[in-house]
């Protein structure tokens, strides 16, 4: 897990936490949070990698830990979606790698 706090660069992007993901896990992953269902493949293509986003609020105790819960449901864009009525969390992202050996990024914006 790392921290990154790229406030220096203004309001436009600010705290951010990236979960690298074991290539074991991304497939579970990808439903679980995405209701997204992939497949790999040995083939090159020309665009890479997949980003998927906005994960579905209901699965954060199934999926997080305590501590990255708290970090998220005290977040002003989650609080904010919250008060919206939005079911999905809308700054979570994933980059998935098309090579099937190759580990997951989940990418959480604080801000």
């Amino acid at each position: 897990m790392s921290f990154l706090d790229i406030s220096s660069f203004g309001n436009k992007i600010g705290s951010m936490i990236s979960l690298e993901i074991t290539s074991n896990k991304v497939k579970r992953l990808t439903s679980i949070l995405f209701g997204a269902g992939i497949e790999s493949t040995d083939e090159v293509i020309p665009c890479p990698d997949l980003v998927l986003q906005g994960y579905r609020r209901d699965v954060i105790s199934e999926v997080f830990s305590h501590d990255i819960k708290t970090i998220i449901k005290a977040s002003p864009a989650y609080r904010e979606e919250a008060e919206q009525g939005n079911p999905l969390i809308e700054y979570v992202s994933m980059i998935v790698s098309y090579r099937a050996k190759d580990r997951a990024i989940i990418n959480l914006s604080l801000d």
